[in-house]
């Protein structure tokens, strides 16, 4: 991929958060159906801007924010296609995120459950700097899953293999745990929408793989061009998923659980 085609990706979603801060509130409370799908969306376990709840809760805005972002650096600064998931020591170091995230998702449950947590107090500033580690773990091993599962020729390499490969999510989640930590109302849509649309890109590129395969084509596409309709009809499907989903609970369970998180 070009110099110029690898930037777009991040020119594009920069045009996208600039015209977010301009949209009106009450086009983008309309992405809380992408938390109603996925998230419990437990107020005291959410983050606020401007008097409104984000979409995601603390742990999920931290885990999809810094996925978004991590795959906006990637597909703008990696070189080649890497299809191998990291080794060693980098291996070793994404476990330990997945691992941290886990436990305090446990610990955090236990003191919902219970009203005592497991080990320690949870609190959103905990949850949001697992859940970007976590970001870091979904945001690699897709890297590579994609390049595996799509390209008729990738790379023999990771997207991880040392320092100079891991500054990009690294800053993406530093970048996520400080935006969210300060979170000034001026930057309420593109606080919506980077969660928001973390999770639509992730469920998208995920269906569209799907749809790779479906229609026979994993592991033999040459150009990015001929990605463009497996692609489209994974995005297309995703959404609707997710608003099925939103709407299902919505039904079912109403705007919020019946029961308030310590």
């Amino acid at each position: 991929m070009s110099f110029h085609r690898r930037i777009l990706w991040l020119v594009g979603l920069l045009l996208v958060l600039a015209a977010s801060s301009l949209a009106p509130r009450a086009w983008l409370r309309a992405l809380d159906f992408v938390g109603y799908a996925v998230c419990h969306r437990i107020p005291s376990r959410s983050f606020f801007v401007a008097g409104e709840q984000l979409p995601l809760c603390a742990r999920d805005t931290g885990m999809f924010s810094a996925a978004l972002l991590s795959l906006t650096l990637f597909a703008s600064t990696l070189r080649g296609r890497p299809a191998r998931f990291p080794r060693g020591a980098w291996r070793v170091g994404l476990g330990a995120l997945a691992l941290a995230w886990a436990a305090d998702g446990l610990n955090s449950y236990v003191a919902l459950i219970t009203g005592r947590p497991l080990a320690y107090p949870p609190s959103n500033l905990l949850r949001l700097i697992t859940g970007a580690g976590m970001g870091i773990v979904m945001s690699t091993l897709l890297v590579s899953l994609f390049n595996q599962a799509v390209w008729a020729r990738s790379d023999p390499s990771a997207p991880i293999a040392g320092w100079r490969d891991a500054w990009l999510p690294l800053t993406a989640a530093g970048a996520t745990v400080g935006l969210y930590l300060w979170r000034p109302d001026a930057l309420y849509g593109p606080l919506v929408m980077i969660s928001a649309l973390g999770v639509i890109v992730l469920v998208g590129v995920l269906v569209g793989l799907i749809m790779l395969v479906a229609l026979n084509r994993h592991g033999r596409v040459e150009t990015a061009r001929a990605l463009a309709l497996p692609m489209a009809l994974g995005f297309t499907l995703g959404v609707l998923g997710l608003r099925t989903v939103a709407e299902l609970r919505l039904a079912l369970l109403g705007p919020a659980l019946p029961f308030s998180a310590p």
